[in-house]
């Protein structure tokens, strides 16, 4: 009799154990939605789709919700797995989902602008006199056409797109200016202009 009463209590004591752990992890379910549903607003409010005028804070941005949804995905597992284990429904997160899907098309888009980025440090680190043209317009038209083949169709139109689109003609626009000065000997504030309308930094002979 007393093993049949300690076994009943122990298996009380496991069910309201087990109901704690529901009623925790459905609380921690409703905490993460509402979290998701914040961070989803402030993504379209202040982040990287709002930075289309400023691309190297929206690039910054980017990897910080990359580095972001990595652990949300790893939270949403861990309560997935909580829910399976406690025969609760599963909860869905359409925001998270949706917040991937436009943080993917911005990766794409700022994958690109980090590559101008880096021919522009390529073209910075080199001095004036070693400065190959052709180089030059082969890099820019190289990155023209990764937007016009890698950026889908319905991403054309997209704000961040035209930045980057705008980045890449402008510093294309410049190449004849940049073919003339190397020909012939311009005034410093010519430099200083060209300077500010590619973004390079040229570095002149020693």
């Amino acid at each position: 009799h007393t093993l049949f009463v300690n076994s009943k209590t122990k298996d009380m004591r496991l069910t309201a154990v087990k109901d704690t752990f529901r009623t925790v992890t459905q609380d921690q379910a409703i905490a993460f939605t509402k979290m998701i549903k914040e961070q989803k607003n402030k993504f379209y409010d202040v982040g990287p789709p709002s930075m289309y005028e400023d691309l190297d804070t929206g690039l910054e941005q980017v990897r910080e919700y990359q580095t972001m949804l990595k652990k949300f995905t790893h939270q949403k597992h861990e309560l997935t797995n909580a829910e399976n284990l406690f025969d609760l429904p599963q909860t869905s997160y359409p925001a998270l989902t949706e917040l991937q899907t436009e943080l993917d098309k911005l990766v794409l888009l700022y994958k690109i602008y980090a590559e101008f980025k880096d021919f522009q440090d390529t073209m910075s680190s080199m001095l004036w006199a070693d400065l190959d043209i052709v180089a030059l317009n082969k890099g820019i038209e190289d990155l023209e056409k990764r937007v016009r083949k890698d950026v889908p169709k319905e991403l054309k139109q997209n704000p961040t797109c035209k930045a980057v689109s705008a980045c890449i003609a402008n510093f294309k626009e410049s190449i004849p200016l940049i073919t003339d000065l190397k020909n012939d000997a311009m005034k410093e504030r010519h430099w200083g202009e060209l300077m500010e309308v590619t973004g390079v930094k040229f570095k002149m002979d020693p």
